[in-house]
């Protein structure tokens, strides 16, 4: 029961049971069972224990929030290049004119 017993508490619920068995029947490895209940709290946008339509939606909308961010810090860094590199040719012109 103690092996069984993940939190301590004394019982033993059917997750808890469940993942025993498969991991013990060889039919999944402890990696996996981390890798998806780290999925299933990356899905629990509002962190209750649940996976419901409104924790979807809001991965949804920072996911796109995100897409926009990427894009314009992309965009950013394009114009400051080009920026960059039009300062950087002037001031060579200059400096080189000046030594002439």
């Amino acid at each position: 029961l103690e092996y069984l017993d993940v939190n301590d508490d004394g019982k033993v619920c059917e997750l808890d049971f469940i993942t025993f068995m498969l991991v013990a029947m060889h039919k999944v490895d402890q990696r996996t069972i981390k890798d998806i209940r780290r999925l299933f709290f990356a899905l629990d946008a509002g962190k209750d224990g649940f996976i419901e339509k409104e924790d979807l939606i809001t991965l949804r909308q920072r996911k796109r929030f995100s897409k926009r961010l990427k894009r314009d810090r992309k965009k950013t860094e394009r114009w400051f290049e080009t920026k960059m590199t039009k300062e950087s040719k002037r001031k060579k012109k200059k400096w080189f004119g000046q030594s002439y």
